[in-house]
């Protein structure tokens, strides 16, 4: 049985090879196309013989012929611009059965793929020398002291892309760009829902850096203090009014705390900053955590009844703890740095005091998993040193441009800060991404398009 309709088979495709030579006779000629020439596949287990027809680009003629143990294969393909394929299959079971399928133009292979920007793969570094155009962003005042020296670092690559970046605070930045007047964002938070929706365009985040926030303070004679979660958030849902509570005391031996009010500088702005603090907030106290929550809106503190002093950025806010004995206030470790204030070493979640030091930022982000997005919680990680109150801070862009100088020029700064841009981190008090970090970007920003198209 087996061997008769071999028979069969091989007699259609010797008719099959004849029609093609006389096609060939009649003018055809055969141009292989670059896809592959069987648009449909057979595989034929042990004791199965398949044969399949299918079509290829115009024009093109192929046959092969495959064996397995005990199976014989052959598969057929003629070019015509339409696409046809046949299959019919004899199993051991003598179940027979065929399909058609057509085709408007020419096909690919078996497995579909979609041409584009390779998902699989990663952006290489570009020709900052090629790039042209002009860039505006604006946000966080957090990254502010490393995204300066960023835009001067690529002005020397890239001299005729001219970045400009003003520090008006994560919200004030969301706003600027989801209204179109900048190229780019720079949050500490991923944008909401509500506001992806209202903006009804797909936007990309790009994580630059790791930093670290720190709580800051103003007391004579205090310059190393320590405080655990538990403390932190009696401070700051109010049950804690005064410096030489016993709770902060029992926590600083040896250390002479004030008889003094505490008081609170915070942020005026919608701020990334409060984001990331108010998250720490509520994971280490449940009383915030029902009261507050994690907001970055200013008004939050006064739902626990804080006396506060508001101000503008993270520059504002250390002004403001350095101006008043007693002040209390949370800002990038960067700008406790450049104002000489002192910050608190924090227990973290493996109860350990750590500092905000470089190692324990990128500690802090050995544990984390960045999602899809690469949106990731930074914020009380498990690793022994890890610094509880980390954070990156996201470049938020189109996910398709539409202007390809602007484009390109855009993909080379976040490139650039990403990469070579990073050396600049340690310099100025923020920490490396991890090469784990920088490996999902490249793949990341393979995503962005121009005009519906793979940028290149």
């Amino acid at each position: 049985m087996q061997i008769k309709l071999v028979t069969k088979i091989m007699c259609m495709v010797a008719a099959l090879l004849v029609a093609a030579m006389v096609l060939a006779a009649c003018g055809e000629t055969a141009t292989p196309n670059a896809t592959s020439a069987g648009a449909a596949t057979t595989s034929a287990a042990a004791g199965t013989t398949a044969m399949a027809m299918t079509s290829a680009a115009a024009g093109t003629t192929a046959m092969a012929m495959t064996s397995a143990a005990g199976t014989t294969a052959m598969v057929a393909t003629t070019a015509p611009v339409a696409t046809s394929a046949m299959v019919a299959t004899t199993s051991a079971g003598a179940t027979t059965s065929a399909a058609a399928t057509t085709s408007a133009v020419a096909t690919t292979s078996a497995v579909a793929t979609t041409s584009g920007t390779s998902t699989g793969g990663a952006m290489a570094k570009p020709d900052y020398t090629s790039l042209k155009g002009t860039l505006a962003g604006s946000g966080s005042s957090l990254v502010d002291p490393v995204m300066q020296p960023w835009v001067k670092g690529f002005a020397g690559l890239a001299s005729n892309v001219n970045v400009s970046y003003t520090k008006n605070g994560s919200g004030a930045g969301r706003k600027d760009f989801f209204a179109g007047n900048t190229d780019f964002a720079v949050s500490d938070v991923a944008p909401s829902d509500a506001e992806l929706s209202a903006y009804g365009k797909k936007v990309l985040y790009i994580p630059m850096t790791l930093a670290g926030v720190v709580i800051s303070y103003n007391l004579k004679g205090v310059t190393k203090l320590q405080l655990d979660g538990d403390t932190v958030g009696k401070i700051y849902t109010g049950a804690i009014k005064k410096w030489n509570d016993p709770a902060i005391a029992a926590l600083n031996a040896g250390v002479t705390l004030p008889d003094t009010n505490i008081t609170f500088a915070v942020r005026q702005d919608t701020s990334g900053t409060t984001g990331v603090f108010t998250a720490y907030l509520s994971a280490i106290s449940p009383d915030f955590k029902s009261k507050v929550g994690s907001t970055q809106a200013p008004d939050g503190w006064g739902k626990v009844g804080l006396r506060v002093t508001q101000a503008t950025g993270n520059d504002g806010v250390a002004g403001a703890v350095k101006q008043t004995e007693g002040t209390i206030g949370y800002v990038e470790v960067a700008y406790a740095v450049a104002n000489t204030l002192p910050y608190a070493m924090l227990k973290n979640s493996a109860g350990n005091y750590v500092d905000a030091s470089l190692d324990n930022l990128t500690a802090a982000a050995n544990t984390a998993k960045p999602s899809d997005t690469l949106v990731v919680d930074l914020i009380n990680q498990s690793d022994p040193k890890a610094w509880p109150i980390t954070t990156t801070t996201y470049g938020i862009v189109n996910q398709d441009q539409t202007n390809a100088d602007k484009g390109k020029a855009l993909m080379g700064f976040l490139y650039y800060a990403t990469h070579e841009g990073q050396d600049l981190g340690p310099k100025n008090n923020y920490a490396k991404l991890p090469a784990a970090f920088v490996s999902l970007i490249e793949k990341q920003m393979t995503k962005i398009t121009i005009n519906g198209q793979p940028a290149k």
